[in-house]
């Protein structure tokens, strides 16, 4: 183990040594997207935000892909701090797992814990809107018929054009026979 290595877990444990384990879990997703928004701000004060947020979860990283932060909440603020303070790293041009990440990841540890966003209540979870089945149904129907009369005047359309079509050639057909009698003698109907 690299000295580095040892001063990593050594500057990161005294630091989420205060919370408990459970706390660490405890991500609200609207304080990560302040704590992202905020650490990003506090690296880069003269720049605008120049991303979507989108959230993620499972066995994935929160990173930015397709200029969209996706945010994995369930990893706990350990890991969501780790993975910024890589992105934070990477903008600035710097290696990966250098002194520089060391001081920037322990920096945004410490903001994260200042202003409050580990909580030890968990987050809550919004009420579900109850929809009314038969609005749903009902808006569904409309927008259906809708739908079918569209694709009925089209085909109203192409069929008067195919009238139309068969008409000047019904009419082409007897000017033909009109004008070409013995010609078409041989020709069958």
């Amino acid at each position: 183990m690299t000295q580095l290595t040892k001063d990593y877990n050594r500057i990161l444990k005294s630091i989420w040594s205060d919370t408990s384990r459970s706390d660490l879990y405890n991500v609200w997703p609207e304080d990560a997207v302040k704590a992202v928004k905020a650490l990003f701000k506090r690296e880069f004060p003269g720049r605008s935000w120049p991303y979507k947020i989108k959230f993620t979860s499972g066995n994935r990283y929160t990173w930015v892909r397709r200029r969209a932060v996706f945010i994995n909440c369930e990893k706990g603020w350990g890991d969501l701090v780790h993975d910024w303070s890589h992105w934070l790293n990477y903008l600035h041009g710097r290696e990966n797992h250098c002194e520089a990440h060391l001081m920037l990841e322990r920096d945004c540890a410490q903001y994260v814990l200042d202003r409050g966003w580990v909580k030890s209540e968990p987050a809550p979870v919004p009420a579900k809107k109850k929809t009314d089945r038969v609005v749903e149904r009902y808006k569904r129907l409309l927008s259906n018929k809708a739908a079918t009369e569209k694709r009925l005047a089209k085909h109203r359309a192409g069929l008067e054009r195919a009238e139309k079509r068969l008409k000047d050639l019904d009419r082409d057909v007897r000017a033909y026979s009109r004008k070409y009698p013995e010609r078409l003698e041989a020709f069958p109907k």
